[in-house]
């Protein structure tokens, strides 16, 4: 009988000891998961903040740092493929330029968003619907120093002179003009007054 009472009791034992050890190994295992869940999420956040760090390196040195001569440069290959799409239009519309209170539409319409969107705005001022104006005086028989598109403030379909003109693009140091010969200078300001507008 004692025997008996003794076996018990060691299996008793035995239990709780088993018990002990499965309660210390799920609290283990508990222990291990949540220390792997904050990891899990640390290292999505250094994934994500890598990711906006390249972006922000990749745009920094895009556009920012590029210096005042590329973007000017870079403004007069928009104005340079501006004046060529002109010039093809033209020669599709009986020799005419598309109407001045229209350009941006028409050359959007014929050439489509591809060929159009990117050089309608100068880098130097950043996203933007157009930053150049066309002068309605000119057409395709007009005088080869006589100016059809330059630099002006945000805008679209925008036309007229001197007072649409702005040399803030680039420093206020003088601004990219196309002309009617489809040349592409950078006039400073000393000499935007001798610009012509008008045919003689």
């Amino acid at each position: 009988m004692e025997q008996i009472i003794v076996d018990s009791k060691l299996k008793c034992v035995c239990r709780i000891k088993m018990a002990k050890q499965n309660s210390q190994k799920k609290s283990v295992l508990r222990e291990i998961i949540l220390a792997r869940l904050p990891l899990k999420y640390l290292i999505a956040f250094l994934v994500a903040f890598s990711f906006s760090s390249f972006l922000i390196v990749l745009y920094n040195s895009y556009y920012v740092g590029r210096s005042a001569r590329d973007l000017r440069i870079i403004c007069q290959a928009n104005l340079k493929h501006l004046g060529t799409l002109m010039r093809i239009y033209a020669d599709n519309n009986d020799g005419l330029y598309p109407a001045s209170d229209k350009w941006c539409d028409r050359l959007m319409e014929q050439f489509g968003a591809n060929k159009c969107k990117t050089v309608f705005v100068c880098p130097a001022v950043g996203e933007a619907r157009c930053t150049y104006a066309m002068n309605p005086n000119a057409n395709p028989n007009s005088a080869p120093d006589m100016v059809l598109l330059f630099e002006t403030h945000v805008g679209w379909n925008q036309h007229g002179g001197l007072e649409l003109l702005t040399t803030g693009n680039h420093e206020g140091k003088g601004c990219n003009i196309l002309f009617e010969d489809g040349s592409v200078k950078f006039i400073g300001l000393e000499r935007i007054a001798e610009l012509k507008w008008k045919q003689d």
